[in-house]
């Protein structure tokens, strides 16, 4: 549940997390809960509904800033309608994102052939935030 994790906390923690990516996560997990009989869910949500602290929807909703996001999904994963949705309330919502698909499915194999873009995408994003804050230390000099 990296992915699921992953965007959860971030943004629930915009002011730590500048950033975040989920490679094939569980991103709708409140549909899911409603879905799926899981026993291991009703230990985790007693009550069969997710808080909205735990829903990453809920979290998209709330207004305020958002950390940079980055999302990937294999096509043949059996959560890539998942993250279709979340991608379309991205859109919506106009909360500037990465979404990208490639073949492949929940396995070892399709993540490990994609961290490198995620790795990228995070350097990418502290590389532009060191550059804004060394313009700002300039400029109060």
């Amino acid at each position: 549940m990296g992915g699921y994790g992953a965007l959860k906390i971030a943004l629930a923690h915009p002011d730590i997390f500048g950033s975040c990516a989920a490679h094939s996560g569980a991103l709708d997990m409140a549909a899911w809960v409603r879905a799926d009989p899981n026993p291991d869910f009703k230990d985790i949500w007693p009550t069969g509904k997710l808080p909205a602290h735990d829903d990453v929807r809920k979290l998209l909703a709330k207004p305020g800033r958002k950390p940079a996001i980055y999302l990937d999904c294999g096509t043949e994963d059996f959560l890539l309608e998942q993250n279709q949705t979340i991608k379309a309330d991205l859109v919506r919502r106009k909360i500037p994102h990465i979404y990208l698909e490639y073949p492949g499915s929940h396995c070892w194999e399709y993540w490990q052939a994609h961290i490198g873009e995620a790795l990228d995408f995070h350097k990418g994003h502290f590389e532009r935030k060191a550059r804004v804050t060394a313009k700002r230390s300039k400029s109060r000099k």
